[in-house]
């Protein structure tokens, strides 16, 4: 709530979550990754879903994995939310093949969007 952010993972589109957060009140903006690679270098965002991981050693296992792959620019993964967002020019080929070789289950997800929500005051309006 401090930061009036909220991650959202789903198939809708960004001008449906928008539509969303403005019908119960609130200004929302969809933040866009200001990226970490030079506009020049070929590369992408990939999200996987990871099924598997318990604990902080598991998600460390499978960064490492996936930073191992040739093309990988940047791997982070979050044990709450069972994903990994890797920017790069892998193939999701070669990084779900990475996350199986540590013993965990990967698959493309839909990709995550990150919403700027203006207005959230404590619990109330994150509730509606």
């Amino acid at each position: 709530l401090e930061s009036e952010s909220a991650e959202v993972v789903g198939t809708a589109s960004a001008a449906e979550m928008l539509a969303a957060v403005e019908s119960a009140g609130k200004e929302a903006e969809v933040v866009e990754d200001p990226g970490q690679v030079s506009p020049s270098v070929q590369s992408s965002e990939t999200t996987l879903s990871i099924k598997g991981m318990t604990c902080g050693k598991c998600v460390a296992r499978v960064e490492k994995a996936l930073g191992a792959v040739p093309g990988v620019t940047s791997a982070v993964v979050s044990l709450e939310m069972e994903l990994a967002e890797v920017v790069g020019s892998a193939s999701a080929e070669a990084l779900i093949s990475a996350v199986e070789e540590v013993g965990k289950e990967a698959t493309l997800a839909v990709p995550l969007r990150r919403l700027h929500i203006r207005g959230m005051d404590g619990q109330r309006g994150a509730a509606r």
